[in-house]
C-alpha cells in the first residue's frame, strides 16, 4: 500500500518541478548541484560594494559570526523559491551570531529595490550587476548559489541550486556550536 499525497502536496512538487525546469532553462540553476566535500574549508573572497540605496557594505562588518551568502536575481524563480526558507532561517537564527545577506546580479539597484520590496525581504543585499565582481569572486555562473561562511571567515558549504530540506539549518547550527574564538579573517 503507497503512501497518499494530498492534493496541497501534489501541487507543491508540481510548482517545484515547474521551477527548476524552467529555472535549467533560462540558465539560472544546473541541474547538477554542487557541495563541497565534507570538511573542506576555503578563505573566503573579500567583498565590498554597495546595496540598493548605494550604501557601502563589507563583508568584514560581520567578521565573528556565521554568514549566508545567497546568490540570487528577480529573474530567477528558484532564487524567488528560496525567499521564504531564507526567512525562516533569518527567524530562527535571530539573537545568534549569524546574518544572511543577500548577492543579487540584477541589471539595477532599482530592480533589486522593487523585488526586495515586493517579496519583503528583510536583509540586505549587495547589489553586483550582471557578472560582477562579487560573483565573479565567488565563481558563480549559476543561481541560487549559497555560501555558508564560518566565524573564522572561511567557506564551510557551497550549493549551487536548491539545497536539501535541513541541510542548511544542520550546517548553521553546527558552525554556531563551534563558537570558535579564533580572529575572523573576513
Amino acid at each position: 500500500m503507497g503512501a497518499r499525497i494530498d492534493k496541497g502536496e501534489k501541487m507543491r512538487i508540481s510548482q517545484l518541478t515547474t521551477a527548476l525546469l524552467i529555472g535549467a532553462l533560462a540558465g539560472c540553476v544546473s541541474m547538477n548541484f554542487f557541495q563541497d566535500k565534507q570538511g573542506e574549508k576555503t578563505p573566503a573572497p573579500p567583498i565590498e560594494g554597495v546595496d540598493a540605496n548605494g550604501q557601502v557594505m563589507r563583508l568584514r562588518d560581520h567578521a565573528g559570526k556565521v554568514v549566508l551568502l545567497s546568490f540570487w536575481h528577480s529573474q530567477c524563480p528558484p532564487c524567488r523559491m528560496l525567499f521564504d526558507h531564507e526567512r525562516e532561517l533569518v527567524r530562527r537564527f535571530a539573537g545568534k551570531p549569524f546574518v544572511l545577506v543577500g548577492v543579487n546580479t540584477d541589471s539595477s539597484p532599482a530592480e533589486l529595490q522593487y523585488m526586495q520590496q515586493k517579496s519583503g525581504l528583510t536583509w540586505v543585499s549587495w547589489w553586483d550587476g550582471p557578472a560582477g565582481p562579487i560573483a565573479r569572486a565567488y565563481a558563480v555562473d549559476r543561481f541560487p548559489a549559497l555560501f555558508l561562511i564560518d566565524q573564522q571567515g572561511l567557506v564551510r558549504l557551497r550549493q549551487f541550486g536548491i539545497p536539501e530540506a535541513g541541510v542548511l539549518e544542520k550546517k548553521i547550527e553546527e558552525l554556531l556550536a563551534e563558537g570558535s574564538k579564533s580572529t575572523n579573517k573576513i
